[in-house]
């Protein structure tokens, strides 16, 4: 069987209105989301505490919930708690505020008996947390300049000069 270049003679530049369009309303669309839904950010980005929780059984948000209400945090903590393996026998707690040092060592006195492990906290506080969104966001917008200069000199000459 032999390959028959002619068969996988595709005209794309015949249909390049499609697909100027196309990515022209994929890049509305992000940008109307990116300002009306904002990021996602992480705990690294925004003020809150993270607590990891690593044991040999598996483990329920419900279990997990109840423990953190056991350690009498106080109620303005809120946690969203993300498992993970193949049995759930990690926990991820993301909480909004941030813990202070006697409530760090009650969580980690708390989870160390039970389960016999030490949960890893970590806390970043408001101030941290806006400097990394902003470095994050300058550095991807540097990375995305530098990135069309250099595809503006790479390949204006190759392509698009007239011979």
């Amino acid at each position: 069987m032999s390959f028959n270049p002619e068969k996988w003679n595709v005209d794309l530049t015949k249909h390049r209105r499609k697909f100027f369009i196309g990515s022209g309303l994929s890049v509305i669309i992000g940008i109307v989301l990116l300002f009306t839904m904002g990021l996602n950010l992480g705990v690294d980005f925004e003020s809150g505490s993270n607590v990891e929780i690593q044991t040999d059984e598996t483990l329920t948000q419900e279990q997990i919930l109840a423990d953190f209400e056991a350690i009498d945090i106080d109620d303005s903590y809120i946690p969203s708690v993300t498992l993970g393996g193949e049995q759930s026998q990690n926990a991820s707690a993301r909480f909004v505020d941030e813990f202070s040092q006697q409530e760090i060592a009650s969580i980690q006195s708390y989870f160390d008996e039970k389960y016999g492990h030490s949960p890893n906290i970590s806390t970043v506080s408001p101030l941290v947390g806006e400097e990394l969104a902003r470095n994050a966001i300058l550095s991807v917008l540097v990375a995305s300049v530098a990135i069309v200069i250099y595809i503006a000199f790479r390949f204006q000459f190759l392509y698009g000069s007239q011979r």
